[in-house]
């Protein structure tokens, strides 16, 4: 099949994934929650938001902790559990993310450490960590076309699709000279990044200046890849990864994965400002 004509079949299927994730996944990480582990507190006893995110807290406990979990208005597919204690310390405790893509979904649980402190008032919230650090992947789920990963083939691919993003990410970063840090939504960062990392999937006006029509050139993933500018554009241990078509699966399979590490200093950022305002929205305090 052609490339093309291989984008018309995803069009086909994305439609039909947009259809089961509003049928199925009306909120994808809290459909995901029951899945693997706790997403919402158990019960929801109150509602802070702010401009970026909002904060969700549970009930309080017999010793003076409850849990609670953010979700970020620019990233959907992402939720952050938090506990915080009776003496306004705040730790984090686990990185939720639920993506969709036309092929499936891939669904993990990260470690997540950062502490900070939050400050409650009869209208607002207070919250400050510092840093917010992602460790190890412990949960994972994956769907490819009728294909369900579970349990430890899940982890394992999971976890090698993770250091390709890792590593791509890095170097996404070094490459900032006459780029934004902050792409303000994922339609901007795909509009930017895949004319270079994959510019034989996009019209020929829209490749960058460094394409070449020269060869050599190798067939993977249905689509010809021009050897020479891979060499050309990415540093030697990004190489095989799309020539044999692995980058283009990781682009069409988990592109919000993609984004977040890209974005994920911005991410920290937000919970490192020096008092950050939550208004209450709902629920007592």
């Amino acid at each position: 099949m052609s490339f093309f004509g291989r984008m018309i079949r995803i069009s086909l299927v994305l439609g039909a994934v947009i259809v089961y994730l509003g049928c199925v996944l009306i909120d994808p990480a809290e459909k995901a929650g029951q899945l693997i582990g706790r997403t919402l507190p158990q019960k929801t006893t109150v509602v802070y938001a702010g401009k970026d995110f909002s904060l969700i807290l549970g009930e309080t406990n017999k010793v003076g902790h409850r849990n609670g979990m953010v979700k970020l208005a620019e990233f959907p597919f992402l939720r952050l559990q938090a506990e915080m204690r009776a003496d306004d310390s705040f730790s984090w405790t686990e990185l939720h993310f639920l993506g969709g893509s036309p092929s499936g979904w891939n669904e993990f649980t990260q470690e997540l450490t950062g502490d900070g402190s939050i400050r409650f008032t009869e209208s607002f919230a207070f919250l400050n960590v510092p840093l917010t650090e992602r460790g190890r992947i412990t949960g994972a789920n994956m769907l490819y076309k009728d294909d369900k990963l579970q349990g430890e083939r899940a982890l394992s691919n999971m976890s090698n699709r993770a250091e390709r993003i890792d590593a791509l990410a890095q170097w996404m970063h070094t490459q900032l000279e006459d780029m934004p840090v902050h792409f303000a939504n994922e339609r901007i960062f795909t509009d930017y990044w895949r004319p270079i990392l994959l510019p034989e999937t996009v019209p020929a006006r829209k490749r960058p200046s460094a394409w070449t029509d020269a060869g050599p050139w190798v067939t993977a993933e249905e689509v010809k890849w021009n050897t020479s500018y891979t060499a050309h554009i990415l540093p030697e241990h990004l190489r095989s990864a799309r020539n044999s078509g692995a980058l283009l699966r990781d682009w069409e399979e988990a592109l919000s994965w993609l984004y977040l590490d890209y974005e994920w200093d911005y991410v920290q950022n937000l919970f490192s400002q020096d008092s950050l305002t939550l208004v209450r929205e709902q629920g007592g305090k």
